[in-house]
């Protein structure tokens, strides 16, 4: 984004992944696994751990 045509599209991508790395946080998730997911690594598994035990009931996601 640095090279951006829009002046403004390199403060605007920093403020947008600010924002996500907070919610990440709020999230409960440590820098390590903040840090991970962020990577551009396609295809990759990531392992995220819950700070609670329990069960999966519902999954949003899938593998595309």
């Amino acid at each position: 984004m640095r090279d951006s045509a829009l002046p403004s599209g390199f403060d605007q991508s920093e403020s947008l992944l600010q924002a996500t790395r907070r919610r990440l946080e709020l999230w409960d998730l440590s820098e390590a696994q903040i840090d991970q997911v962020s990577r551009p690594e396609a295809d990759q598994e990531r392992h995220v751990y819950s700070p609670m035990t329990g069960y999966i009931t519902d999954r949003k996601a899938f593998p595309s």
